[in-house]
């Protein structure tokens, strides 16, 4: 396992298959992921346990990312956030959320999962002495390489 044992992270995302694709791949990169797929389990989630690292989906019914992250604010501080959308006028949203702190790092939907990986990993470093490093794509099948873009549920 890369990280301590308490620590986890958080998938926020409406959509299941979003939610189950990272799942499984950062779980097969050796970090422990819990999966939310509302602002409201979200919340109930860290207040059960802070992750290391929250990465939540902006467009969601009932509370949106950033409403959940400004409630998230008010329970703990330093967690890094990565948001994922696929909806580009959010994107004055965005703009204002990194100003105010609430998020460290935008991706736009569709990305490549690589690049989330490494994302990831640069937030959360392997503990030191670590040679821990999985090849994800060497083991998923074909097509789970890029995260798909947002459409009917």
């Amino acid at each position: 396992m890369r990280m301590r044992d308490d620590d986890y992270l958080l998938i926020v995302d409406d959509m299941r298959v979003i939610c189950e694709l990272l799942t499984d791949v950062l779980t097969a990169e050796g970090f422990a992921v819990q999966a939310s797929m509302s602002g409201e389990q979200a919340i109930d989630a860290i207040r059960a346990r802070t992750p290391a690292l929250i990465i939540i989906d902006q467009v969601m019914p009932g509370k949106n990312g950033l409403q959940t992250l400004r409630e998230v604010q008010s329970l703990i501080s330093g967690v890094p956030v990565i948001m994922i959308s696929g909806y580009v006028e959010e994107k004055q949203d965005v703009i204002e959320a990194r100003k105010q702190g609430l998020i460290r790092h935008f991706i736009s939907k569709p990305f490549d999962m690589r690049y989330l990986i490494q994302l990831v990993e640069a937030i959360i470093p392997l503990p030191p002495g670590s040679d821990e490093r999985r090849a994800v794509y060497d083991k998923t099948p074909a097509g789970k390489d890029r995260m798909p873009a947002r459409g009917p549920k």
